[in-house]
Order: C-alpha cells, then structure tokens, then sequence
C-alpha cells in the first residue's frame, strides 16, 4: 500500500481522532447501532490511502513498471528500468493498515459491549412451621429510592446461585435459615450506573420459606413488610417483579 507522507500522517489524525470522539460518545450513547460508529471509520480509511498491488517496488520515472529481471542499464533514449524510492513517499505494508483498524475497532467493541450483570434474588415466603402451610406472607423490601422489591444481590466470582442467594438474603435481611424450594425465573433490565455508563442486568428468582420473621435490615433498605399474595402484586414497584411473583403461583409454589 502507498501513499504519499502528508496524507498517511492525515490518515492518522483522522483515525485517531475518531477514536477519542467514539470513546467519549459511547460513554453516554451505548445503547446506538454499532455500525453507526463503523461507516465514517471506513470512510476515511479509503479517503486517504490507495491501495495497489506493487507495494514493495516504486515506478520507474516515466511511469513503466520497471524490469528487475534484467541488469540496469540505459535504454537508447536514456531511460533506464532501475527501480528507485521517492523520498517524498512512505511504503507501508497492507499489514500495518489491518492491525490498525483491528486495534480501533477492538477498542470499540470493548466500550461498547455493555457487560451483563448477574444477581441472584429470592422470593421468601414466611411459614413458622410444617403444619402451617396456608400462611402466605411474602417479604419486600424497601431501597434506598423508595421502591418496593424481593431481596437480591449481585453474584460474586466462585459462587453458585444458591450460595450468593443465602450470602444476600442474610445481608439484606439478617434471616440465617432459609429453605430454597425451587428456581422461579429470570428477568433483565437496563440501569445507569452513577458514573452515567448503561449497564445490563440480569436477575434470577428462586422460591424459598423461613421461619423466622424477625428483619435486620441492612445499610441498602430503609423498610420491610411481610404480606399477602395479592397485597404483594400491588405493592410491587416494578411489572417484571410482579411477573415473577405469578409465575411461582402459577407453577404451584405457593
């Protein structure tokens, strides 16, 4: 590939230009069209470079491809086919073009990829003894943002969903004996982090008893309440966690 100095250090700028644009935009606009941000950059990748398939050898000075076969030597009208390097011309392999637009667009694709978040949640139902399995009131939880929700938390590296679901229901709520009955379902939302970046999550439900109903909330929750099924489905601040709380009903769990 070949190009003259002036334009491949302004390929460059241009380049590296719109990778500190991109950076910056993606931060704040994760959610746009990936190819969005790919055409302008293959745009100026042909704006200002030429490919050709004679990248290692230059033209003789008339404008003939020169004939390396034979020993240099001038021709009757004092020509000769000797190949020869414009200073004014840089020669770059099609190789180094490649990685550089692989390293751009690996850069990319790491801020723009949002990474999926794991939490694991519980829906407890309160019942003091075998014998009682009509009791039917259900933990909530109160957030710092005054919305009403199932104990959950995010899920630690080496855990199993069964140990991050014990470690949070006894952080968030100080209940050490919990009875894990059955997985209820998945949902996944999207959230904005503090320092603005788009984050996904997704939060996997199981169906649990206790009978204990004592609650020590933690520094994350400002209020709890132990109630009905269908007090519950009112309550409930968000229609994914009300979603959830039917299909443990609708599988028979409670």
């Amino acid at each position: 590939m070949q190009c003259s100095q002036q334009k491949y250090h302004e390929y460059m700028k241009v380049i590296e230009s719109f990778q500190g644009i991109w950076y910056r935009y993606l931060q704040h606009n994760t959610s746009c069209c990936h190819s969005f941000f790919l055409f302008p950059l293959f745009y100026y990748s042909t704006l200002f470079v030429e490919p050709t398939k004679k990248a290692d050898i230059g033209m003789d000075r008339v404008g003939f491809e020169p004939t390396t076969s034979a020993m240099p030597m001038p021709y009757p009208t004092g020509l000769d086919d000797r190949p020869y390097s414009n200073t004014s011309t840089v020669l770059f392999d099609i190789n180094t073009f490649n990685m550089k637009i692989i390293t751009i667009l690996s850069s990319l694709t790491y801020w723009y990829r949002v990474a999926l978040e794991q939490s694991i949640g519980a829906v407890i139902k309160y019942q003091p003894s075998t014998e009682n399995i009509e009791s039917s009131e259900f933990l909530l939880l109160k957030n710092k943002r005054g919305f009403w929700g199932f104990p959950q938390g995010h899920k630690e590296k080496g855990e199993t969903e069964i140990q991050t679901l014990i470690r949070e229901v006894s952080e968030e709520t100080g209940i050490t004996y919990l009875d894990i009955q059955s997985f209820v379902g998945r949902i996944r939302y999207s959230y904005f982090k503090a320092d603005g970046m788009k984050a996904e999550k997704e939060v996997r439900f199981y169906f649990a008893t206790t009978s204990t109903r004592h609650i020590r909330l933690s520094a994350e929750h400002n209020g709890f309440m132990w109630v009905t099924f269908l007090d519950a489905l009112s309550i409930l601040d968000h229609r994914q966690l009300k979603s959830i709380l039917v299909k443990g009903h609708r599988k028979g769990l409670y």
